[in-house]
């Protein structure tokens, strides 16, 4: 079995630190995508058809106000960090 493994990109070190939220939600997105990833390899599919929904991905954020949860995608979409599209969530 192949272990598929993505690295997260670190924003500028010009650029405001990452709140801990953001972390927590960029680890949970990674974790869910290798997840996704090796469950379609295992299936002899093609691992990079693998895709993770918005909905998963802020159920693995646990319980967090709404408002939190839009801040803390809203600022990763605009690092650059994520992309949303047709309802899946994407690391960049």
């Amino acid at each position: 079995m192949t272990a598929c493994f993505y690295a997260l990109v670190l924003p500028d070190p010009k650029e405001k630190p990452l709140a801990e939220n953001q972390l927590t939600a960029l680890d949970a997105l990674d974790r869910l995508t290798n997840e996704h990833r090796n469950n379609f390899e295992r299936e002899g599919k093609d691992p990079d058809d693998a895709k993770v929904t918005e909905k998963l991905w802020r159920e693995q954020l646990g319980d967090i106000e709404s408002y939190t949860y839009r801040n803390i995608k809203a600022g990763l979409v605009k690092r650059g960090l994520i992309s949303l599209e047709d309802g899946f969530v994407h690391l960049n």
